[in-house]
């Protein structure tokens, strides 16, 4: 959008446009000046798509004076157009087209040089930014290869990450999370996935423990909260995910771990996985208890809606299940003959 508008002010165009070639060396609208996406879109790669073809083959500016059709106001009927190359090391990566629309306002050579001098400068700016999303893409590849070393360390619960994403998910798509954001519902995913990665910090002695915890190795073991935060702290591509490893574990009512937060003080998104959490623990096979059915794991739910549980995360909960949505992702259990127990005792996954 920087780019846009230095360029339209540059050359007093009205609207403008910036596409990107793909990986298969498509045109792609990136940013719209002056109007919508959908008619930047149109007027840039439909009407002046075969400028756009000729600039990005040529990797030279091309301006035009259009035959714009009488008493037609539209953003598709311009009088002229110029389309600039943003050109790095002399491969086109995209195109800047700028419209106009009054009368004998048409570009000149001056508009010409300033934009193209202007897109030049893009060009190193859109690089960089694509080197910092590829550096950016292997750091959290890395990050989820390391959760899921994590979560393998620990036989009873290997697996557990992925699920838990799965079913926050579930969950989300029943709540109508963030539907007009995308970004949002990586970043769900995204701390679905590493939110026990502290758990790297927890002895195997604790981890791997065939029986339930003694008090002291249960708080070496909620320790992996603020572990897992300490470790993802220092990124600042991540913003959702360090409140959901930090958070998953918290209660509504305030008596979770490790901050003690409750209601509101914690965005929806953490209670979504905080629920996706415990019913995975649930469900899941201990050597010193059998995991529940999901009918009952739903009743401890509902059962813990308002005090452990966001009310209306359990009530979507309970929605998704009853519709189907949710169901209990299979898994391999290490101990088939544990015996079943009926309570729900905040279980540490």
């Amino acid at each position: 959008q920087q780019v846009l508008a230095g360029a339209a002010k540059a050359s007093s165009a009205q609207i403008g446009c910036l596409a990107l070639a793909d990986d298969n060396g498509k045109l792609v609208l990136k940013g719209g000046f002056g109007t919508d996406h959908l008619t930047a879109e149109r007027l840039a790669l439909g009407i002046g798509g075969e400028i756009c073809h000729k600039v990005m083959k040529s990797g030279e500016p091309v301006m035009e004076a259009m035959s714009a059709k009488a008493h037609d106001e539209s953003a598709l009927n311009p009088r002229a157009v110029l389309c600039v190359p943003i050109t790095l090391r002399g491969k086109p990566l995209g195109i800047v087209f700028l419209a106009n629309y009054k009368t004998g306002q048409e570009f000149t050579e001056d508009h010409r040089n300033l934009v193209t001098e202007l897109a030049t400068q893009a060009a190193v700016a859109i690089d960089n930014a694509r080197l910092f999303q590829d550096r950016e893409e292997v750091i959290l590849a890395s990050l989820e290869a390391l959760a899921n070393a994590v979560d393998a360390r620990d036989p009873y619960t290997a697996g557990h990450s992925e699920r838990v994403t799965q079913y926050a998910l579930v969950i989300a798509r029943q709540m109508h999370y963030a539907p007009h954001d995308q970004a949002a519902w990586v970043r769900l995913e995204r701390g679905g996935r590493l939110h026990d990665i502290g758990k790297i910090g927890v002895p195997d002695a604790v981890l791997q423990k065939p029986g339930k915890l003694t008090p002291d190795e249960f708080e070496k073991m909620k320790s992996h909260t603020t572990v897992g935060f300490n470790i993802l702290s220092g990124l600042r591509m991540l913003t959702d995910e360090l409140v959901i490893v930090r958070s998953h574990h918290e209660r509504f009512d305030g008596k979770g771990y490790p901050d003690r937060k409750k209601g509101e003080q914690l965005p929806m998104f953490a209670w979504i996985v905080s629920a996706a959490d415990a019913i995975d623990a649930m469900t899941s096979d201990r050597p010193y208890r059998k995991g529940m059915s999901l009918e009952v794991a739903v009743e401890q739910v509902r059962e813990g809606a308002g005090t452990h549980f966001h009310p209306d995360v359990a009530e979507a909960v309970m929605d998704a299940v009853a519709s189907g949505k949710l169901t209990v992702i299979p898994q391999r259990s290490m101990h088939p003959d544990a015996p079943a127990v009926g309570a729900f005792e905040n279980p540490v996954a």
